[in-house]
């Protein structure tokens, strides 16, 4: 089995490992979250395994760098999470929250190098894709906006709370549009050669902003503990980590079978 092959079945062994861990009965909130937290670390490792494979200088070495330092922050935010909740403190709003809002503009930041790459001729799209775009930006937004902001505001919480609640839904919508325009991008200029890649960590961003809207909504029943709540939020945020690891790893795999391939052919 290649290195990839044994990545990607190891990726799915840990979701479906991570489920167990949420579902079995016998398991605490302590474990569970630790489960979450590793498969935050999980996207770091990608994150590190990309660095390490494009190294620190190079057109694309910024986008990974950026995307990595923004699993970093999640990472830092998770383990601050679960510090909290091992000493039975509420974790939200927390210091917790400054970490996970603070990756946003890194991960933003290297979506957009990302963009600047491809160094777009706006009139090279095609009316149709630039509708469908536009399309699809307004219909993410009328759902953010009445299930991450109107449903997100709870009137009997402190207005700070409210706004760290929704501020995630908006931030998670900004960072799906411009993946989306990268995913585009690739899409039709750049063969899909990399279509994979941006594909997962664009999956993986939808599955972040469900789990961050669900979040806000079922505030007070997922810090009670509520099992089906609980499972499902973190769920889906053990999906977008695990998503954003393949994303990564498959990025440093592109690039590692380019190399390969125009080594044999100086051969």
């Amino acid at each position: 089995m290649s290195v990839k092959g044994f990545v990607q079945l190891s990726l799915i062994f840990i979701y479906i490992f991570a489920l167990f861990a949420y579902i079995f009965p016998f398991t605490t909130s302590g474990i569970q979250h630790s489960v979450l937290l590793f498969t935050s670390l999980v996207s770091v490792a990608g994150g590190v395994y990309a660095v390490m494979t494009y190294g620190l200088h190079g057109a694309r070495s910024r986008t990974v760098v950026l995307l990595t330092i923004g699993m970093v922050l999640l990472f830092i935010g998770e383990a601050l999470w679960n510090y909290y909740e091992v000493l039975g403190v509420l974790p939200f709003p927390s210091n917790a929250d400054f970490f996970y809002l603070l990756s946003y503009p890194f991960l933003l930041w290297g979506l957009l190098n990302e963009i600047l790459l491809a160094k777009i001729v706006w009139k090279n799209f095609s009316k149709a894709l630039i509708f469908m775009l536009f399309f699809t930006a307004f219909l993410l937004a009328c759902i953010v906006g009445y299930f991450g902001v109107f449903l997100a505001y709870h009137s009997t919480e402190p207005l700070f709370n409210n706004i760290i609640a929704m501020a995630y839904g908006v931030a998670d919508l900004v960072l799906i549009l411009v993946n989306l325009l990268v995913l585009l991008l690739v899409l039709e200029f750049r063969g899909g050669k990399l279509s994979k890649t941006w594909i997962s960590i664009f999956i993986g961003f939808v599955a972040m902003l469900i789990a961050d809207i669900l979040f806000a909504i079922f505030t007070m029943d997922y810090e009670s503990g509520v099992g089906m709540y609980k499972t499902i939020i973190d769920g889906f945020f053990m999906l977008s980590y695990l998503l954003f690891a393949y994303g990564l790893f498959d990025l440093a795999f592109s690039l590692e079978e380019i190399t390969y391939k125009l080594s044999h052919k100086k051969k």
